[in-house]
């Protein structure tokens, strides 16, 4: 074989390869391969000059994948429900482009309101059970645990609510958010891959796919997001993408909490109600919902379960969810895996009306029954009235009931509820403390609350009662006003709450919530 030639005495034109400087003039080594005076050069310099073609193909290589910007990506076909039909993610998915990335060109152009605006089926269809699976989400956890995606991290400097930064940025033009982006951009750069999911699903900054798949790093993430429609594409040819929905991290908590943007045409553009953003006076109310160690929840409207699952991340052994919208259902058993409580957690599609229908028969009673009033008033009158009277008759002898206010002045509780607070001979009449925060005064007439958080209970049961009876003479509610519903201690309304319950202390290097700005009160 010619790989195998070698100068040895059975080579053909032996004397040639051994005759030494002083009997012959060396010949240049490619004369010796053209004259074929040595077939062992052949094999070597066929072999250099492949060599060479390898390492030539390869710089060549690196420089289209330098101005391309990322090799080429494909996935396996797997349905999505974008277009109505099944087709191949790798249509969607993120795919090597010459176009760099440019916040300020992209942003106004490609964020979850502008996407919203001329594509609302991606937002339709989001986290759509069809698809997206518990695989799905357990993919997705991965990677957020991977990076590390907790509150800490999505929280900018200076201090804003992070949950309000794609508000901030709607209402910024010009300069002021050119100024905003840049800064954002910095922020999120210095945070390296774990960066790109805060922009994408904490701010509302669009990513482009080049970043994108240096941070997914498989295709069983690419295909996780596009199964449950969480991030879209901003336009069929455009290498940007942004984000369907916001992944909330609760403070102190391992609770990501799934909610949609607050894009106000969303109210119209959707036939079911959109899950609101886990604001602040939500945050706070999860802060002072107590431990549930070993035992049942009942959360009867939270909407986006906030309370519920940070609840349910203390220990409980099961939490079951009332949740009439099929949207913020859906969201819900999302947010329950992404948070690894999916084995504990049930969602129940039926109002806060049935609570006492559907669990009448029920001798398991709830340890802790939580609600957060939201709505017009009459939704919340009618929240608050269905937890009043179920609790009656489910919570447990030890239990306890924890009711979100706002928009509304706590201080008139006990006069507006008295009614659904009457006991009988069988359950004493509720009772409990209605914290109520307020900003100090020091000059009256001072402006009544506009939230609060209500601890309720059942009281000592009375043989003496009359069948009928006044409702002014019902219930038993202490008013306690305070600043702020946390301290630097940790949650200052749950100390209120019923004896024998507590709730989690906050860990002593973050307090982040008491410095966000306009918010440290």
């Amino acid at each position: 074989m010619l790989f195998a030639a070698s100068c040895d005495e059975t080579t053909p034109l032996a004397a040639d390869c051994h005759k030494s400087k002083s009997e012959t003039k060396p010949r240049p080594w490619y004369e010796k391969m053209l004259r074929g005076s040595c077939p062992g050069h052949w094999a070597v310099g066929l072999l250099v000059v492949c060599l060479a073609t390898a390492m030539v193909a390869q710089i060549l290589h690196k420089m289209y994948e330098a101005a391309t910007g990322i090799a080429q990506h494909q996935t396996a076909p797997v349905p999505t429900m974008r277009s109505g039909f099944i087709r191949p993610v790798s249509k969607d998915a993120p795919h090597p482009v010459a176009k760099a990335a440019n916040i300020l060109e992209d942003f106004p152009k490609c964020n979850p309101a502008t996407v919203f605006s001329g594509d609302q089926l991606a937002f339709v269809t989001a986290l759509d059970d069809t698809w997206c699976s518990q695989e799905q989400a357990a993919v997705i956890r991965q990677l957020l645990e991977k990076l590390r995606y907790d509150f800490q991290a999505i929280v900018p400097l200076p201090y804003v609510y992070p949950a309000r930064v794609f508000q901030n940025l709607q209402n910024l033009k010009g300069h002021q958010l050119e100024t905003a982006l840049k800064h954002y951009e910095k922020l999120a750069k210095d945070l390296g891959n774990l960066g790109s999911m805060v922009k994408l699903f904490a701010w509302g900054i669009p990513v482009h796919a080049r970043e994108l798949l240096g941070v997914f790093g498989g295709e069983a993430v690419v295909e996780a997001l596009l199964r449950c429609n969480v991030i879209t594409k901003c336009g069929n040819d455009s290498p940007i993408f942004t984000s369907t929905v916001q992944l909330f991290p609760v403070q102190h908590t391992s609770v990501i909490v799934v909610t949609d943007w607050p894009i106000p045409d969303m109210k119209t553009g959707l036939s079911d109600t959109p899950v609101e953003i886990v604001n602040l006076h939500t945050h706070f109310l999860a802060h002072n919902t107590p431990i549930a160690t070993g035992t049942r929840i009942l959360d009867v409207g939270t909407d986006s379960g906030v309370m519920g699952l940070v609840a349910a991340s203390s220990g409980a052994t099961e939490a079951v969810f009332l949740e009439p919208n099929p949207r913020a259902a859906r969201f819900l058993r999302f947010s329950a895996q992404l948070s690894g409580l999916s084995s504990i957690v049930k969602v129940v599609e039926k109002p806060s009306s049935d609570v006492a229908s559907l669990f009448q028969n029920d001798e398991n009673k709830f340890f802790l029954m939580l609600a957060h009033a939201i709505g017009t008033q009459d939704q919340k009158d009618i929240t608050i009235r269905n937890l009043l009277q179920s609790s009656k008759q489910l919570l447990h002898a030890q239990g306890s009931f924890v009711l979100g206010v706002e928009g509304y002045h706590c201080e008139e509780f006990q006069e507006d509820f008295g009614a659904e607070m009457c006991g009988d001979m069988n359950v004493g009449d509720l009772v409990g403390t209605a914290v109520c925060r307020k900003p100090a005064c020091n000059k009256p007439p001072c402006d009544p609350s506009q939230e609060g958080i209500i601890y309720g209970w059942m009281g000592e049961r009375k043989e003496d009662l009359t069948p009928q009876r006044d409702p002014k003479t019902c219930g038993d509610f202490n008013i306690v006003n305070v600043r702020s519903f946390e301290t630097e201690n940790g949650p200052a309304a749950c100390s209120f709450a019923r004896v024998g319950l507590s709730c989690p202390a906050p860990e002593a290097k973050v307090s982040l919530l008491r410095n966000l700005m306009g918010w440290g009160h």
